[in-house]
C-alpha cells in the first residue's frame, strides 16, 4: 500500500532543513575575555571558538575558503584561524609587523586590505605573504572599518576629525565617497549595494544608497562599532557601550540579539562582506529529497 505525504508534514520535513541553513554571526571581544565566539541566529546558541593572541582584535574578515583572521591591535598581528572540520580552529599568526591595525578585507583575488589607524595608511597583503602600502596620504585620517563592494572598490572609514567613507578603485585612485558621520567606525554592504556606517559618537548607524541618498538607518545604539549583515539583509551592530549586539530587519525594526559579549568589536558572517555561504549536510539533503518526492506524490494524486 503506497501512502503520501500531506502539505503539513512536507513543511514539517523541511523545518530542519531550513534550519541546518541558519547563518552564523562570529564575534571577537576586544578585550578577550571571551576571546572569539559563534552565535547562530535562530537558536541563540554561543560558541567559544578560540582566544585571540595579543589581544585587542578590532577587525575581522573570513576567506573563501572558510578561514577566518582578526586584526590584533595590540600586538601589530593578523591571526589566521583554520577550521579542522571538528568544529574546532587552529590558529596561527599570519601576518606581524603591522602598526595599530583595524580593519581587515579581502579582494576577490585573495589579497588581504589591512587599516593601519595611526600610520593613516592601508597595507595590502598578497597571498604569498608580501606586505606594500596600498593607499596612504592626507585623505587618510585614522583608517578604521575596511569593506569591497561587488565590483572591487574599497571602501574606508576614517573615524578622525574628516568623518567619511573614502572609495579607493582597484587601480588605487582614491575620492571621497561620502561625509556627515560621527566617528565612523563600522561599515558593512548588503545584497542591495546600501552600504552601513557605524556613528560611534553619534549613537546611530548610517545608510549610504547606491544613488549616494544617505540617511539614518538606526538611531537608538550605544557606542556602535561593528557591523555585520546576514544573508537576509538583517543588519548586526556590535555596541561597545552595554557589551550587547542588536539585530535590526531591513524595515528598521530593532532588538536585542545577544547580551554578555564583552567588548563586540569585531562582527563578520562565513564570507567577507556579509553574505553566508551554506553547504547542505548530507542528513539535511536527505530530508529534502524525501520532502520533495512527498510533494511530488501529493500534486500527481491531486492531479488525477
Amino acid at each position: 500500500m503506497k501512502t503520501h505525504l500531506g502539505l503539513s508534514a512536507v513543511l514539517a520535513l523541511l523545518a530542519p532543513f531550513a534550519a541546518a541553513h541558519a547563518d552564523t554571526l562570529f564575534v571577537a571581544d576586544m578585550n578577550s575575555s571571551l576571546g572569539v565566539h559563534t552565535i547562530d541566529t535562530v537558536t541563540g546558541n554561543q560558541t567559544l571558538v578560540g582566544s585571540v593572541p595579543g589581544g585587542y582584535p578590532l577587525g575581522m574578515t573570513f576567506d573563501t575558503a572558510g578561514n577566518f583572521y582578526t586584526s590584533n591591535w595590540g600586538s601589530g598581528t593578523i591571526q589566521q584561524y583554520v577550521p579542522t572540520g571538528t568544529g574546532s580552529y587552529t590558529n596561527s599568526t599570519y601576518a606581524s609587523g603591522l602598526s595599530l591595525n583595524f580593519g581587515l578585507a579581502f579582494d576577490s583575488s585573495g589579497n588581504l586590505f589591512v587599516s593601519e589607524q595611526y600610520n593613516n595608511d592601508i597595507i595590502k597583503i598578497t597571498p604569498g605573504g608580501t606586505k606594500s602600502v596600498f593607499a596612504s596620504g592626507s585623505a587618510f585620517l585614522q583608517p578604521t572599518a575596511l569593506a569591497f563592494d561587488p565590483a572591487g572598490n574599497l571602501y574606508v572609514a576614517n573615524f578622525g576629525s574628516n568623518n567619511n567613507v573614502l572609495q579607493i578603485t582597484a587601480g588605487g585612485a582614491v575620492s571621497v565617497y561620502a561625509t556627515g558621520f560621527s566617528g565612523p567606525d563600522g561599515l558593512a554592504f548588503d545584497s542591495h549595494g546600501n552600504l552601513f556606517v557605524a556613528n560611534d559618537y553619534g549613537g546611530s548607524v548610517s545608510m549610504i544608497a547606491p544613488d549616494l541618498t544617505q540617511t539614518i538607518f538606526w538611531n537608538g545604539a550605544s557606542a556602535p562599532h561593528a557591523l555585520a549583515v546576514d544573508s537576509a539583509d538583517n543588519l548586526y551592530v556590535g555596541n561597545e557601550g552595554g557589551s550587547f549586539i542588536e539585530k535590526i530587519t531591513p524595515g528598521g525594526t530593532a532588538t536585542v540579539f545577544a547580551t554578555g559579549v564583552g567588548d563586540p568589536n569585531a562582527l563578520a558572517f562565513a564570507v567577507s562582506g556579509g553574505q553566508t555561504v551554506d553547504t547542505p549536510e548530507p542528513a539535511s539533503m536527505l530530508v529534502l529529497g524525501s520532502a520533495l518526492a512527498g510533494l511530488g506524490a501529493l500534486r500527481r494524486r491531486r492531479a488525477r
